[in-house]
């Protein structure tokens, strides 16, 4: 019987069907609430999503689109993209592809058969949607569904949610600690938020934490955009939709390997810019910025 796996990021859900004798484990404590068995909304688009194991080898017809330089490569293969995973232990093997059927779905997933693991309970395969696979796929869907991922914490209270943005070591995490006494107020991620236009514009929780651990599946209508700077003084200043977009793209993953994609993800933005608030935050490390940002959850 096929093992059957729905993992839930941003509205979006890869609904994962692996072969005949295989199950599925979800070793990785911050997916468990993001993963289910079934469907978590019937408002969710889902997403099939189907495994095979073989030997993953690059097929030399296929054309480079992008190369991380590390972990990752996307291929195309005429209508097909094809994300691939260098394994970290082999030099030049993989451990999976991913293709996008007509690049977006249904999704086909090949993984390395070495990668299975043999118990008591039959054969398994650990963690087969997670990062950096679940990442690559949401941030080339979402760019065509009027969302993208940024690099950004995100807190909400009463439905309201203010999205912190901020490159690696902006203080996203330290801030979020700071925000953990305030009433009533749930704290969705430290590292990555996603954003995605409405009406209502929304942002989501998602798996991918930063040293803080702050990761749940939830969502809330964006009030603000907050861009972290650190200084000496807490303050909090309007800025203008132009200066928002300047900090923003930085800090969003945009698959700028493909014209239409990367069109379609910097149209969110600008969009998203002129419709929600923005400021700049200049704050120190201690917990006196909470009084500061408090407001901004207010109706």
């Amino acid at each position: 019987m096929s093992a059957t796996t729905v993992l839930s990021i941003g509205g979006i859900e890869l609904k994962l069907t692996a072969p005949s004798g295989l199950s599925l484990i979800d070793e990785a404590p911050l997916y468990r609430p993001f993963t289910a068995a079934e469907s978590a909304s019937p408002e969710t688009e889902q997403l099939p999503v189907t495994l095979a194991l073989g030997d993953p080898v690059p097929d030399p017809d296929w054309t480079v689109l992008v190369d991380s330089g590390e972990s990752w490569l996307a291929y195309g293969d005429r209508d097909d993209l094809v994300f691939a995973f260098r394994s970290p232990t082999t030099p030049g093997r993989f451990w999976w592809f991913a293709r996008l059927v007509g690049g977006d779905a249904p999704i086909e997933l090949l993984f390395d058969a070495e990668l299975v693991a043999s118990g008591d309970q039959g054969d398994a395969l650990p963690d087969a949607l997670n990062y950096p696979l679940d990442q690559l796929l949401l941030m080339w869907l979402l760019a065509t569904r009027r969302g993208c991922i940024v690099h950004a914490a995100g807190a909400a209270r009463a439905g309201r949610g203010v999205v912190f943005i901020g490159r690696s070591g902006a203080g996203k995490t330290t801030l979020m600690r700071q925000l953990e006494g305030l009433d009533d107020l749930h704290r969705l991620s430290d590292d990555r938020i996603i954003l995605r236009l409405g009406p209502p514009h929304r942002l989501y929780g998602t798996p991918w934490a930063g040293e803080g651990l702050v990761a749940d599946n939830a969502a809330a209508e964006i009030a603000a955009l907050v861009f972290i700077h650190q200084g000496s003084e807490h303050q909090l200043e309007p800025i203008a939709p132009a200066r928002a977009a300047y900090q923003l793209l930085p800090t969003t993953s945009v698959p700028f390997f493909d014209e239409d994609r990367s069109s379609a993800c910097i149209k969110t933005l600008d969009e998203l810019v002129g419709a929600v608030p923005a400021y700049d935050l200049h704050c120190r490390p201690d917990p006196g910025v909470a009084e500061v940002i408090e407001p901004l959850f207010d109706p």
